[in-house]
């Protein structure tokens, strides 16, 4: 009788043990989902408001070639005159090497200002925020070079540009 009872009280420790462990892993599962979920619903809303950019109607559009050896390389610029967003898409650039960035580059006052520093996917393409600084002025041109890692103070290899 006692040899019963100690099996029956292991098996319902293992049960209860079972069900912790499950338990644990669900809670883990939703975690995991829910983390997910937030992600994504960043990344949808952030493409919303890149699709309103690109669709509104007063978004004006500006053409990228590329330069020299980058020729095949081109970008388009959505340049938002009411919010002053910048969305720039860029196609056909090299790959880059691990000590490498490309930056681009908006013309202010005739002066070259950073605007961002960004990468390619494997087919040399991106779509990124240029942080563009204001100007009661406008500007002049944007660009994109081929930089050192961290980006440069000045632009340096010039791989594409174009006016607004």
């Amino acid at each position: 009788m006692q040899f019963r009872f100690k099996r029956q009280l292991v098996l319902m420790w293992g049960l209860v043990i079972a069900g912790m462990i499950a338990l644990a892993s669900l809670a883990r599962w939703n975690l995991d989902l829910s983390n997910r979920l937030t992600r994504l619903q960043a990344q949808v809303a952030a493409q919303d408001a890149t699709l309103r950019l690109l669709t509104a109607p007063d978004t004006t559009i500006f053409d990228l070639a590329g330069e020299g050896i980058y020729r095949a390389a081109s970008g388009r610029v959505y340049y938002n005159t009411r919010t002053e967003s910048m969305t720039l898409i860029v196609q056909r650039l090299p790959r880059l090497e691990p000590d490498q960035t490309y930056q681009a580059w908006v013309v202010v006052d005739n002066k070259p200002v950073s605007a961002g520093l960004f990468s390619v996917d494997e087919t040399g393409w991106a779509m990124v925020n240029v942080k563009a600084p204001h100007s009661e002025e406008g500007y002049a041109a944007i660009g994109v070079t081929l930089e050192p890692r961290g980006g440069s103070e000045r632009p340096t290899t010039i791989v594409m540009q174009g006016g607004f």
